[in-house]
């Protein structure tokens, strides 16, 4: 019978990942950055968020293709998969799994996925940011796709909902993935003055400088060190305003749902 992993359990799994990560980034000339609700715990809590049980990472798009070549190659138990990779994965960033484990998301998005944590590319930006408005338009195709009904919402939003899957129902959901990967190689991050995670395709994630991702710096999280970015600050502050102050008690839980199991053998 395979074993549930309890959530602590689960985040030292995801820190082992995040470990070995680090050192073959270094091992490689990799830059790599600690991201979004990760960055913030590094930040604000230096560590978890004590609500958050995932991490997050970001790596400029020449760093990640670099990554992305090179990884596999160790041999470990530790695989990236991204959709360049197999185009059946589901998602517009990159994994690295652990793949002695399982973990089933309660969504309906299904592939084969382990305890992972997630590998963001940070990308150039046009100045009119017509990359990001298209971004954002596949993103709601996309969310139509995988989102399911819920109780939690009224009749007539179930209705709409199902009315705009079925309309979408000729396209496949990997077409759009790729379409949203293909969009975020639009722009070269190196002749790029602006950059940010095109690939999320949401509003949150605007244009900052360039240069908040020229170099790292070392930051405590869970007692060990990682590397944050340079412009840290302003690039926490251009999505979430201000990071530092807690949210409403009533916000704070974890936006994720799953199971995560060991493997048999």
């Amino acid at each position: 019978m395979e074993r549930c992993i309890e959530v602590e359990e689960l985040k030292n799994i995801q820190l082992e990942i995040l470990d070995s990560v680090h050192d073959f980034c270094i091992k490689h000339d990799i830059k790599y950055f600690l991201m979004y609700g990760t960055l913030i715990g590094a930040i604000r809590h230096k560590g978890y968020i004590p609500w958050d049980d995932d991490i997050d990472i970001c790596m400029p798009r020449p760093d990640y293709d670099k990554f992305m070549k090179y990884f596999n190659l160790e041999g470990s138990h530790l695989k990236f998969i991204a959709h360049e990779l197999d185009t059946k994965f589901p998602y517009t960033f990159g994994k690295v799994i652990n793949t002695k484990t399982k973990l089933i998301e309660f969504s309906t998005i299904k592939y084969p996925m382990g305890v992972n944590i997630d590998v963001f590319p940070i990308d150039g930006v046009d100045e009119d940011t017509k990359i990001l408005r298209y971004q954002i338009f596949l993103r709601k195709l996309l969310n139509v796709k995988t989102i399911k009904y819920s109780k939690k919402r009224s009749l007539l939003k179930n209705l709409m909902l199902l009315f705009s899957k079925m309309l979408l129902m000729v396209i496949p959901t990997n077409y759009i993935v790729g379409r949203m990967v293909k969009n975020t190689h639009k722009y070269s991050y190196d002749n790029s003055s602006k950059v940010c995670c095109v690939a999320m395709g949401t509003k949150l994630n605007k244009p900052v400088p360039k240069e908040y991702f020229d170099k790292g710096v070392l930051k405590e999280f869970e007692d060990r060190e990682y590397y944050v970015p340079i412009g840290y600050d302003g690039y926490l502050k251009s999505i979430f305003g201000d990071y530092m102050k807690l949210p409403p008690e009533d916000k704070r839980n974890s936006h994720h749902a799953f199971e995560a199991y060991y493997k048999k053998g």
